[in-house]
């Protein structure tokens, strides 16, 4: 059994369920819906787990298994990957970039520039919340696990995934609009 997060692409709408193999649950939903989704993130456990997610983001709650993506679900999303998980545990300040990464607000239907919001071009991006505790910025160089390359683009896969794609921005993320 594993639990799922799958976002329904261009919105900040993710459902939350358990299946035995989330990818086949994301092509039936997909079946029977006019609106593509993507899996962001898949974890271990099952029922109980899954309602003791429902119940932690109940203030985000849309409908049934749907939910408002927010800060705390960007920390669940970010902690199903086990090498974001074993560096989050080396700097808890990490759970901040992922908080900042699932709390962006994004208005549905209207452009979005996922570059602008990790890069932070119009104030503070989601970067900003890492670049002091991971990688080759990161001036405390006792963790080496943290120093290095490697561990700068597993925070920054995992995180730039919990950003929302782009769409109608006209960068080179999304010319089309369609992503």
């Amino acid at each position: 059994m594993a639990i799922y997060f799958i976002r329904q692409k261009g919105t900040n709408l993710v459902k939350i369920g358990w299946a035995k193999d989330p990818v086949a649950r994301m092509a039936t939903l997909q079946t029977g819906s006019p609106h593509e989704f993507e899996l962001m993130a898949v974890g271990e456990g099952g029922a109980k787990e899954e309602h003791a997610l429902h119940r932690r983001f109940a203030d985000d709650h849309v409908r049934g298994e749907w939910f408002r993506m927010s800060g705390e679900i960007g920390v669940a999303v970010a902690l199903c990957n086990p090498a974001f998980a074993r560096l989050a545990a080396l700097e808890p300040r990490l759970l901040d970039g992922a908080r900042a990464a699932g709390g962006v607000d994004h208005e549905e239907g209207r452009p979005f520039c996922a570059a602008a919001e990790w890069y932070g071009w119009k104030g503070s991006g989601v970067k900003d919340h890492v670049t002091a505790f991971v990688g080759w910025l990161r001036k405390d160089k006792s963790v080496p696990e943290l120093c290095g390359v490697e561990a700068y683009d597993i925070v920054y896969d995992v995180l730039s995934s919990i950003l929302p794609g782009c769409r109608g921005c006209n960068c080179l993320g999304g010319l089309d609009g369609d992503e």
